[in-house]
């Protein structure tokens, strides 16, 4: 089964064990209880948005791939760690890009 296809469930359950993290360590954090992590993962309940929002920020993931919209895994050999760095050096550039463009629209540059 390839990750993109494992839903939002899989993926909790995937980050959650990349970090050692018991269900129980994982509720408490994003503010849930137990169970309700357990029906995340087993695909059985959705998170709302405000706990989506918690799941995303703890693991320092957007919603987007969370949802699906976003690929995250493009290196499978890397760290949690190296893919994260990598997102945000390519975050930056499409941010530094963004106002390069926007600033020669308006000929400040």
């Amino acid at each position: 089964m390839k990750f993109d296809d494992i839903g939002i469930g899989g993926k909790i359950k995937e980050l959650r064990k990349s970090k050692d993290l018991t269900q129980a360590e994982l509720a408490i954090a994003i503010g849930v209880k137990t169970s309700t992590v357990s029906s995340y993962e087993l695909n059985e309940r959705q998170p709302s948005y405000d706990v989506l929002k918690n799941i995303a920020w703890y693991f320092k993931v957007t919603t987007d791939y969370l949802l699906g919209c976003e690929k995250r895994y493009l290196f499978k050999e890397l760290k949690v760690e190296q893919e994260i760095f990598i997102m945000r050096m390519v975050r930056f550039f499409k941010d530094y890009n963004q106002l390069y463009y926007y600033d020669t629209d308006e000929g400040d540059l």
